[in-house]
């Protein structure tokens, strides 16, 4: 029998996850399942959804017309935590759930409003309400308009603090009586951000594997070390790594994390390296880290930004667009005070490194203060 294609799409719904259940009720029933003769197309699907994560490949749908089917996601997922504990890193899972998010993005953009709305309540427990066909909603104020459903504050802020842009900021948004209304478009990139969310934050502890899955575990392991390399962040000294500004020092090291960072954060950066003198080929390093990294957009982005000889944005700019650790003091640093520019910021840090200074209380006497936190 085989299971429905919204299974197939949605690996986090009720429906998948009670298939999955019922096929393999534990990580050893799994396994055991995995190595029987007749399901070698369940470990090649498998395979093939990580390499396609691993080369930011579209995550394609089991081409399997059988229940059994829904393992494959669930699979996938073994191999990869098994690949994890054996390199003693989460990559390959941020790398997985990265892929996977967008794979999910895609597939609601052509969704049924009934669909959405199920995956929604019964599988990530949200409360969500539609607001009306488009001429219901003509009779809303004209900024309300083009929001087509809204959610509970707090099933907003279970993913939205997690995208750096400041539209997502609760303070940002539209509330009335605990309701936030989104679009479309954002109510995907939450359902999305939230199934991201639990492959990220999830870890399954994985047995010695039979010879069949191990296999596949060593190539992907393999693959790993190859693209390493690429993905290696361009080597700094420690006097250019300290001169960094808060801001940019949080970016950079989000990029080589391979955490997501914001495109007003990728241009920030892409801006401030090119000012302080940094070449293409080495800002590409670090940015190849980055788990949606395109080498044609990053090396025209790149490009267009120098081109255009934009300037880095501002103290003020970074902390509007809520960059800047120092205004949201997770840090702190008392040159910031004293700067209203990121490059200001550096080229002070600079000379201090080089003049061997650790002593701060000059600023006070030779600086006027430009900023307080």
């Amino acid at each position: 029998m085989a299971v429905s294609l919204e299974q197939l799409k949605y690996p986090f719904s009720v429906e998948a996850r009670s298939t999955a259940q019922k096929l393999a009720r534990d990580v050893g029933s799994l396994i055991k399942i995995l190595n029987e003769p007749g399901n070698d197309d369940l470990i090649d699907e498998a395979e093939e959804r990580v390499f396609s994560a691993i080369s930011q490949e579209e995550i394609k749908l089991p081409e399997i017309d059988r229940e059994e089917a829904v393992l494959v996601y669930q699979a996938a997922r073994l191999l990869v935590e098994k690949v994890c504990l054996n390199l003693n890193s989460p990559g390959l899972r941020r790398i997985q759930a990265e892929a996977e998010s967008k794979a999910v993005n895609r597939h609601l953009s052509s969704e049924r409003d009934r669909v959405i709305r199920s995956l929604c309540k019964e599988s990530l427990g949200w409360q969500i309400e539609s607001t009306g066909t488009s001429v219901e909603r003509s009779r809303l104020p004209l900024s309300l308009r083009s929001f087509e459903y809204r959610i509970r504050f707090e099933d907003f802020l279970e993913v939205a603090p997690s995208f750096r842009d400041a539209r997502w900021k609760l303070i940002n948004r539209h509330l009335d009586a605990g309701w936030v209304p989104v679009r479309k478009s954002e109510l995907y990139r939450l359902m999305s951000g939230k199934f991201k969310n639990l492959i990220v934050q999830s870890e399954i502890r994985v047995p010695t594997l039979p010879m069949r899955l191990t296999e596949a575990v060593q190539r992907f392991e393999s693959e790993m070390e190859t693209r390493k390399k690429e993905w290696e962040p361009v080597e700094y000294t420690s006097d250019s790594v300290t001169a960094f500004p808060p801001c940019i020092a949080q970016l950079h090291e989000d990029s080589i994390n391979q955490k997501n960072v914001s495109h007003f954060g990728r241009f920030a950066m892409a801006a401030f390296l090119l000012k302080v003198g940094m070449g293409k080929d080495e800002m590409m390093r670090i940015f190849r880290a980055a788990p949606d990294f395109v080498q044609s957009l990053a090396s025209y982005q790149i490009d267009h930004i120098k081109g255009k000889e934009y300037e880095p944005p501002k103290c003020k700019t970074m902390q509007d667009r809520s960059l800047c650790p120092v205004y949201l003091r997770t840090t702190f640093d008392p040159l910031c005070m004293y700067v209203e520019h990121p490059v200001q910021f550096y080229k002070t840090r600079t000379w201090e490194n080089s003049k061997g200074i650790t002593d701060h209380s000059w600023y006070a006497r030779k600086r006027r203060k430009r900023q307080s936190f």
